[in-house]
């Protein structure tokens, strides 16, 4: 669920900007105020159906410190959205949103999400590092296009992400140019100038969804949609070869400072000396900033491409023959000079596996502990397998097509229909594990035996039976988790009604969307504006440097060259920088602001007055606001639908106690 939850859900007739503030944490496992069974008087009834105290408190105390002004504090204004989020509820569930079977999914899938989050972490077991470890023998090619997505976000607000990279990625298996694709829509820093290609890469460089999509794609093909805690990705595969050997190195650098020029005649400095003859030891004792290798000569630990994350440094150390240096090179950090004095053999197994282990110690790694979990799980649910002859017995019924097509379930008689396992006191049957292997094909590699794929699937069948039975009990018991459950359903559910009843419709209503253009012929004006070019820095006497140039009619490319900074254009309205525009003396064309550490001297290049658009070049901003004037009619029609009743004494007790 998104972080605007509440935006969603409790939205009323009020502009979208007013409640943007509004947010739900829905992985906060603790209610915010718990209160006494005596107290849950209802203060409000939606069609005679009670509303508790205890659900508006929880949900106003978790948005108070998101709210930036007093009339967005106000009791009574929040009671607005409460009402208009319960009525939503209510007509949601009036249209039987809740049976739906892709709401019962969404639902089963954040229930195990959090069930997972309840669940202790566990070490790396051996398979998994057996795994990690031989995918270390071998680098990997690859180039990626994101969509940016929150980690926390969940739910049936993921679709709009989720629609974009499926379009991207159809396009890209139909034939597109990746590199073309990424650069247009990638949403990854850089993508631009990348292209969206990574280079190649090992393990443990990525997150572990990444580098499992990268080292199970084949060459030249497009992974499946994959979700990090950054969004969702696509990967192209490119290539692969065996990982290289790490490097016994050492380093020259200078820092980046302000003086850009003298950075870099002081690294030529120490290239001339090194030319002349001096060891690189001498010059980078001499010459180098890097405080913790100079003294030692600028030797480094040894490094491959995942411990050093400066691509141009370990691109430029893995072009150089053993007992060679490079030339000077710049970074986003500053100038470097690299000399290789070894290319060292590659790890054994035993301290390849030693490194793995330590990088998990200092690590997330979460994905790689869900088999320790389930083991750690199914003893706590006091599980016990009831039958040892399932596979023989269930392979007598159903051939190897039945485990790996999706088919009709097949029941057996009461007979053979035997007890499988038992979780806590719930007994698990064939037929159940029939069920679950007619809705779920199996994986299976080729030669793969038919006995071990039903094994795999028993597995499979236990993990999912044991997380929904531990589900249970936590939402039985732990009122946390009880509180997350139900406010996630509740969110998905009026996302679900909002998608279908508002602004579906109001996308699609040409005629109102033009209806409400006219009725408001100023809203979707281009405001006045001003193209400016902006100079940053953080030395004063560097933009009074500028200004006086520019006062002496100084060309700004001249400018630029000289002071050696290159400025930004920007697009200023009175709305968006009005205190920045009232520092220009009246006739005058450039001023000098200062701006936390940063001197900004900004020079007007073009004023462009209030212009009026269309409604094709404003439809846009148009569908927007018709979206907001549209919901605020709905809502109006749910309150008339509705008999919604205020107990004014207990809602006047319900506000002294939040006062």
């Amino acid at each position: 669920m998104t972080s605007a939850f509440l935006y969603f859900c409790l939205a009323t007739t009020h502009s979208m900007k007013r409640f943007f503030f509004l947010v739900v944490l829905l992985i906060s496992l603790s209610p915010s105020l718990v209160l006494s069974q005596n107290e849950k008087e209802a203060f409000l009834y939606i069609d005679e159906k009670p509303v508790f105290q205890e659900e508006f408190i929880r949900l106003y105390q978790k948005n108070l410190n998101l709210i930036a002004d007093k009339e967005q504090k106000d009791l009574d204004n929040y009671l607005d959205l409460f009402i208009a989020y319960k009525l939503k509820l209510a007509e949601a569930k009036q249209q039987n949103l809740d049976g739906e079977e892709a709401y019962l999914q969404d639902i089963a899938t954040y229930r195990k999400t959090l069930t997972l989050r309840y669940l202790e972490e566990s070490k790396l077991t051996e398979a998994i590092l057996e795994n990690i470890y031989n995918r270390s023998k071998k680098e990997i090619h690859v180039s990626h296009i994101l969509i940016n997505l929150p980690a926390y976000v969940y739910g049936k607000d993921t679709i709009k992400a989720y629609n974009r990279i499926n379009a991207l990625r159809e396009r890209a298996i139909a034939g597109e140019a990746f590199d073309h694709l990424a650069q247009k829509y990638s949403e990854e820093p850089d993508a631009q100038k990348t292209k969206g290609d990574l280079g190649y890469f090992s393990t443990m460089q990525m997150v572990m969804p990444f580098e499992n999509a990268a080292y199970t794609t084949s060459i030249d093909e497009i992974s499946p949609i994959i979700r990090t805690g950054y969004g969702y990705h696509i990967l192209k595969v490119h290539g692969e070869r065996p990982v290289e050997n790490k490097l016994d190195a050492a380093h020259i650098m200078v820092m980046k400072s302000k003086d850009s020029t003298a950075d870099k005649k002081h690294i030529q400095k120490a290239y001339s000396a090194l030319q002349a003859g001096k060891s690189f030891a001498e010059v980078a004792k001499e010459y180098s900033q890097d405080e913790v290798t100079k003294s030692k000569g600028g030797q480094l630990d040894p490094f491959g491409r995942k411990d050093i994350r400066l691509q141009v440094f370990t691109d430029t150390a893995y072009t150089l023959q053993e007992g060679t240096y490079s030339s000077p090179f710049e970074s986003n950090i500053g100038w470097h000079i690299v000399k290789v004095n070894k290319h060292l053999p590659h790890p054994s197994k035993e301290e390849m596996i030693e490194e793995i282990i330590e990088f998990f110690e200092s690590s997330v790694g979460s994905a790689f502990y869900d088999q320790k979990k389930f083991d750690k799980l199914l003893p706590m649910l006091s599980y016990e397998q009831l039958s040892n002859s399932y596979a023989e017995d269930l392979l007598a019924k159903i051939d190897r097509n039945y485990l790996l097509k999706k088919k009709k379930s097949i029941r057996l008689s009461n007979v053979d229909n035997k007890e499988l396992f038992k979780l806590d006191s719930r007994v698990y049957y064939y037929n159940d594990f029939l069920a679950f292997l007619s809705d779920n094909e199996q994986y299976a590699t080729d030669g793969m035996r038919t006995e071990q794929i039903l094994h795999n699937a028993f597995d499979d069948f236990k993990k999912q039976q044991a997380l929904e039975e531990y589900g249970n009990k936590l939402y039985r018991e732990d009122e946390g988790y009880r509180v997350a459950v139900e406010e996630y359903n509740n969110g998905v559910l009026i996302f679900n009604l909002m998608q279908e009843q508002v602004w579906d419709k109001a996308a699609i209503d040409t005629i109102g969307q033009k209806k409400y253009y006219q009725q408001h012929p100023h809203k979707f004006d281009q405001p006045e504006r001003w193209e400016v070019v902006v100079y940053n820095t953080k030395d004063k006497s560097i933009a009074r440097n500028i200004q006086e140039k520019l006062y002496s009619n100084v060309a700004i490319e001249e400018i630029s060259k000289e002071i050696g900074i290159e400025p930004v254009v920007e697009i200023w309205t009175k709305k968006s920088n009005a205190h920045a525009l009232k520092s220009f003396k009246p006739g005058e064309t450039s001023t000098l602001i200062q701006e936390g550490q940063y001197y900004k001297v900004v020079v007007i290049q073009k004023h462009i007055p209030q212009a009026k658009r269309d409604f094709i070049s404003a439809r846009n901003d148009v569908v927007q606001a018709y979206r907001i004037e549209f919901e605020e009619q709905w809502v109006r029609s749910l309150h008339k639908k509705y008999k919604v009743k205020l107990r004014k004494k207990k809602w006047k007790e319900l506000k002294s106690k939040l006062i």
